[in-house]
């Protein structure tokens, strides 16, 4: 009876439509070239770059060394493939937004900003020159290849307020005494930064977790998306028509995109080639990368793209 039942309700209509099968012309897909290629927002995301942290290939389960000079080599390398991008998609880029989500350095004293030790190759002054030198790096790369840049940032838990100070200084050489007019940098003292794009779309800068006294987001489950909710709240009453509503954030070392019904989580990955904290939080599935984004200013809607940056 049930096998009956299958075949009947199941396997002949299947039959039926293969023996009848409708008439088909193979569509022709046409092309209407513009005289201007469409415009597009690039969003280059900045996050976990743990400059100063020192790791061997032989004590990690997935990845290479990491260490100051490896690091400055990744992002220059990072800059590279986003201009082979922009040259290569085919779109007329007229903003970026680069994005700090935090932990661009490691720890200033070799302990993170809530005292968690640290296994580090750099400290202090020579650990914040390498993060302001691999800034204007990335900067100094974009202004060549859009005509206007916007820095934006939060702090995260490694360095704590320290990235704030960090991006004052930023601030002051491009917008100082002698200011440039295509690089805006955005002070922030918060740890949640609100940056409305277009008429339609709304981005949430927020680390995961701060140097300060947050317990951080959680993981998963109906609990992350309540914490979503609450990091979202504020923006979204500033800006109530940028109803395409994207919280940005790193932290665990790992790219997840989970999408709620007001909100699209982008969690971003980390340009470290691995590290403990990966390993013993089995986070080892994810090749060493940093986010670009394009976003289309017509429909608000964001495409994501990962950019691999290092061994």
């Amino acid at each position: 009876a049930r096998w009956r039942s299958l075949k009947a309700g199941v396997w002949v209509p299947v039959a039926d439509a293969i023996d009848n099968p409708l008439k088909y012309k193979v569509p022709k897909v046409t092309f209407k070239r513009e005289k201007q290629a469409p415009k597009r927002k690039l969003i280059i995301n900045a996050n976990d770059w743990q400059i100063g942290e020192l790791a061997q290939k032989s004590e990690l389960v997935r990845g290479g060394e990491w260490n100051t000079e490896i690091a400055k080599e990744a992002i220059a390398g990072y800059a590279e493939k986003i201009a082979n991008h922009v040259h290569y998609s085919g779109y007329n880029y007229d903003e970026a937004y680069i994005c700090s989500l935090g932990d661009l350095g490691h720890g200033l004293h070799g302990f993170t900003a809530h005292g968690t030790q640290l296994e580090v190759d750099s400290v202090r002054q020579e650990q914040v020159s390498a993060i302001l030198f691999c800034l204007r790096t990335l900067i100094d790369s974009v202004r060549q290849l859009v005509p206007t840049v916007n820095v934006h940032h939060v702090e995260g838990n490694h360095l704590g307020f320290t990235a704030t100070l960090i991006f004052d200084q930023v601030a002051a050489w491009y917008g100082g005494e002698n200011p440039v007019a295509d690089v805006n940098v955005i002070s922030n003292y918060l740890p949640v930064q609100y940056v409305p794009i277009g008429d339609k779309t709304l981005l949430v800068l927020y680390h995961g977790k701060t140097g300060g006294p947050s317990r951080g987001m959680a993981a998963s489950g109906s609990k992350r998306e309540r914490d979503a909710y609450q990091l979202i709240m504020e923006g979204v009453r500033k800006y109530p028509n940028n109803t395409n509503v994207n919280l940005i954030t790193g932290h665990v070392h790992h790219r997840i995109l989970e999408e709620f019904s007001d909100v699209t989580i982008h969690t971003l990955g980390t340009i470290v080639a691995g590290d403990f904290y990966a390993d013993q939080n089995l986070l080892a599935g994810s090749i060493p990368t940093q986010n670009i984004m394009e976003l289309d200013p017509e429909t608000g809607l964001i495409t994501s793209i990962p950019i691999t940056v290092s061994n």
